[in-house]
């Protein structure tokens, strides 16, 4: 295995330094291990189609190991699997489940979804949280999912599509954009998702350069800036009274906490506990910050889980 300082020389400088204003070296000596290692392959049963007791049945029956996720039951981690095992397997070409790492698993559940409610999905390719909203509120809500991207948002129809989520609705429009195109959206979802797109620290694989060799700190602020209009059309979309959750998979306060602190002062908003418990999360920072950004999680790469960020909040009612 690479050891840690072959490990850290080939890290941006800049990023070495944004981990040393925020941890201990102790602690960015683990983040840097949960770089060098791949993670196993995880999954999620699709309970549209199915249900964790027949998922389980299904691995059994192909004798692929797996292990149980004690924060979401429809989760599987597949320690000794690759994901081409798992996409030659019935229960993937069917749509019963969806491979999906376990920290992007996480927003969905802090949205809390119901059915009747007209819930957004803003950035939302390739479909992984459009469809796992579909899933939680059984097509019963009304779901709008936009991307732009012409590719990406083909994989976006393709996933709805196998996973039956005919709940939703795919518009290929600039999420920062929608109300231009569709005014009446404006105060009109019960809640909103933003899983935002960033710089992409959380999910650094030393083995993988691509993953990490064209991060730049230029990266991270025209990330902030993008995620600041995207705040900005989730909000005015939102319903007073209503429910924002923002999530990135990068770990710097840049495209964390001074994002959702800005949108605190500006926009209305107000942190709401996560509402759920995940073993080895922390809250998110305060210092400098917005002192209710505790309510938020933040999840440091780890042998299971890519680093990533999460806050919920809800709109101001006036």
């Amino acid at each position: 295995m690479m050891s840690l300082s072959d490990a850290r020389r080939r890290l941006a400088d800049g990023f070495i330094s944004i981990l040393q204003s925020m941890y201990s070296p102790l602690t960015i000596d683990r983040v840097i291990s949960a770089m060098i290692t791949d993670r196993p392959v995880t999954l999620r049963a699709n309970t549209i189609k199915t249900d964790a007791g027949l998922v389980r049945e299904g691995l059994r029956a192909a004798r692929i190991k797996f292990e149980n996720v004690e924060w979401n039951r429809d989760a599987f981690v597949l320690p000794e699997a690759t994901e081409r095992d798992v996409e030659k397997l019935e229960l993937y070409t069917s749509g019963k489940v969806y491979l999906q790492s376990l920290s992007s698993m996480i927003p969905v559940p802090v949205l809390d979804p119901a059915g009747g409610e007209k819930i957004l999905d803003l950035t939302a390719a390739p479909g992984s949280k459009t469809t796992q909203i579909a899933a939680m509120t059984a097509n019963g809500a009304e779901i709008v999912a936009c991307e732009l991207d012409k590719i990406r948002f083909e994989r976006l129809l393709y996933n709805i599509e196998v996973q039956g989520a005919v709940s939703v609705k795919a518009l290929n429009v600039a999420s920062e954009k929608l109300l231009l195109r569709h005014p009446g959206y404006a105060s009109y979802f019960d809640r909103v998702l933003l899983d935002a797109p960033c710089s992409g620290e959380g999910r650094f694989s030393i083995t993988h350069p691509a993953t990490y060799r064209r991060w730049s700190e230029k990266e991270v602020r025209g990330s902030s800036n993008l995620q600041m209009k995207l705040m900005k059309s989730a909000v005015d979309c939102l319903k007073p009274g209503g429910i924002l959750v923002y999530s990135t998979c990068t770990i710097n306060m840049s495209e964390n906490e001074e994002v959702v602190s800005r949108c605190l002062r500006e926009f209305g908003l107000k942190t709401l506990d996560i509402g759920i418990r995940i073993h080895g999360s922390l809250p998110g920072l305060t210092t400098g910050f917005d002192p209710s950004l505790s309510k938020a999680m933040r999840i440091l790469p780890s042998r299971l889980m890519e680093g990533f960020f999460v806050c919920r909040m809800r709109k101001d009612k006036k």
